[in-house]
């Protein structure tokens, strides 16, 4: 059943920290797995006709932007204490990639985890910047923009060089400071409730569930006007 529910994931952002959390359990199944997946069975069910859909662009406007949204779940594991990862990575509007992934490394706190889910994300704008970039897709000085809803990360990555409490972090995760200096990335607050990797981190309720899917474009598919379905 987890590997069934795998495949719709590149294309239901909705379901992507459930299925990971599914995945977990293959190597200790309990009846708590076998709790959560007639749970996403249900769900599934309930939106079977929901789908990702993308807003048409014009030929003459380049994106200027890829637009990236990351969030964490500091020490949500009860087992392993580790925090889960979420990001979604759009560009004009249009998901392009998202992921819920368990973090390699205990996080120390929020920042921490935090700033493990900003790099995760950032590479993974990068890599479709410098596509884009090659395939004429973009404009040629296209910008990662950073949304992220933690204060103490944006404040970590705004400035150069640890400070007295992010001494211990690997000083991989420091190079967001040097994109952000050199104009590559832009990095915004934005708030919580509007934080649409939120979605990826966690179990939410229903009505969050459905507002973060359809601000990624996953919609009921009698509601959808205009765009095309993938």
């Amino acid at each position: 059943m987890t590997g069934k529910a795998q495949w719709p994931t590149g294309l239901k952002a909705d379901i992507q920290y459930a299925v990971k959390e599914l995945a977990r359990d293959n190597a200790d199944v309990t009846e708590a797995s076998w709790i959560k997946v007639k749970h996403l069975l249900r769900y599934l069910k309930g939106t079977k006709n929901y789908r990702l859909n993308f807003k048409q662009l014009t030929s003459d406007s380049k994106p200027k932007f890829i637009d990236v949204q990351s969030d964490s779940d500091w020490a949500g594991c009860s087992k392993t204490r580790r925090s889960t990862t979420g990001f979604a990575i759009k560009v004009s509007d249009n998901l392009i990639h998202s992921a819920s992934r368990t973090q390699g490394s205990v996080a120390l706190s929020s920042a921490e985890a935090e700033l493990y889910a900003l790099c995760s994300a950032v590479m993974e704008a990068l890599f479709l910047r410098n596509l884009m970039t090659e395939t004429s897709l973009g404009h040629s000085t296209i910008t990662v923009r950073l949304l992220t809803d933690s204060t103490s990360a944006k404040s970590i990555v705004s400035r150069m060089g640890p400070g007295k409490r992010s001494k211990h972090i690997d000083l991989k995760f420091l190079f967001l400071q040097e994109l952000i200096l050199d104009g590559q990335v832009i990095i915004q607050k934005i708030p919580t409730a509007d934080n649409q990797a939120d979605l990826m981190t966690k179990y939410l309720t229903g009505d969050v569930t459905k507002r973060h899917a359809h601000a990624l474009g996953v919609h009921p598919h009698a509601e959808v006007h205009e765009v095309h379905e993938c």
